[in-house]
């Protein structure tokens, strides 16, 4: 899972460490909103994390560049509970998950 830090809402950060320790998952936390989707791009995880605004760039960069080939990505995360409109990334074969809900 990939986070950025400053995005997460109250009660999120308990569940991701709950979800990542039963699955034997990595959780890395990005505090810079600039850096975050170069790092995300770079890092190619299979979650990620971060505002409905934060994912709409991600989702363009991954248009832009055309990186779908080489993403892992299988499911974005809502940290805001402004969960993104489920179609721009279902074409991925991304899942759109409300983690508040």
């Amino acid at each position: 899972i990939f986070c950025l830090a400053p995005d997460l809402a109250p009660g999120l950060t308990q569940r991701l460490q709950a979800w990542t320790l039963v699955r034997g998952a990595a959780w890395a936390l990005e505090p810079d909103l600039e850096d975050f989707v170069r790092t995300v791009l770079w890092a190619r995880p299979h979650v990620v994390c971060a505002a409905r605004a934060q994912l709409a760039e991600l989702d363009e960069q991954l248009r832009r560049r055309k990186y779908r080939r080489h993403s892992r990505l299988i499911a974005v995360l809502a940290a805001d509970g402004d969960a993104p409109s489920p179609a721009a990334w279902q074409e991925r074969g991304v899942q759109v998950i409300d983690p508040l809900g």
